[in-house]
């Protein structure tokens, strides 16, 4: 079960009846098998969106769908390999200090495995929220800059949500959204909003091909 910590005070992971064993199998066949067809479902749902799309929004799912894509991957990948080591340690070490015996279920150990990466990749998608607010004209990256501290005290409080109630994973969520709140702004600078004339111009060259 990697990234399990040192676990030498620990035994394997337990579980109560052999009837509960069979739900944890099927969560993990059920994401296992998302995560592999992944590929084909979004390319077959590119292609029932893409038909109704004028240029200038293809070109955005373009650059925007591999960034997301790549954002999420990269907060499970460091949810699993940077965040895990450090809350289990602190867990099992709190167990200690108490003189509780540790016993992992191996349901309970599914589930944290399954849901922390889940959220860590969902957080990483800030920059590209914050994309999509100044591009619908919502906030402006001078509203961004501008609201820094309350952007923090939110992150925060999301962070909080997001994870188990102890402070590592909670301070491990929070300081990389702060440094991707960061990239966000520069992605509004980085990709400025286009100019109407701009659409309009692809609008009518899609027009003009329709007929």
């Amino acid at each position: 079960m990697s990234p399990l910590p040192n676990l030498s005070n620990c035994k394997r992971p337990s579980r109560c009846n052999s009837v509960r064993l069979f739900l944890p199998c099927r969560k993990v066949s059920f994401v296992a098998g998302l995560v592999l067809s992944s590929p084909w479902v979004f390319y077959q749902a590119w292609l029932f969106v893409a038909a109704g799309l004028y240029p200038h929004e293809r070109k955005y799912v373009h650059i925007y769908l591999p960034m997301s894509c790549g954002l999420f991957l990269g907060g499970a990948a460091f949810c699993f390999y940077c965040v895990f080591p450090f809350v289990l340690d602190f867990l099992l070490g709190f167990s200690d200090n108490l003189k509780l015996q540790t016993q992992i279920r191996i349901a309970d150990w599914i589930d944290f495995a399954i849901m922390l990466p889940v959220m860590f990749g969902i957080s990483f998608q800030l920059p590209l929220v914050m994309l999509f607010l100044e591009r619908i004209s919502i906030f402006e990256v001078k509203d961004f800059q501008e609201k820094r501290r309350i952007a923090i005290f939110v992150i925060t409080v999301v962070s909080m949500i997001l994870t188990p109630a102890e402070p590592y994973s909670m301070l491990m969520m929070m300081l990389p959204m702060i440094v991707l709140y960061e990239f966000g702004i520069l992605f509004c600078r980085w990709f400025p909003k286009p100019k109407p004339f701009d659409d309009e111009e692809d609008e009518k060259k899609t027009a003009v091909a329709t007929t």
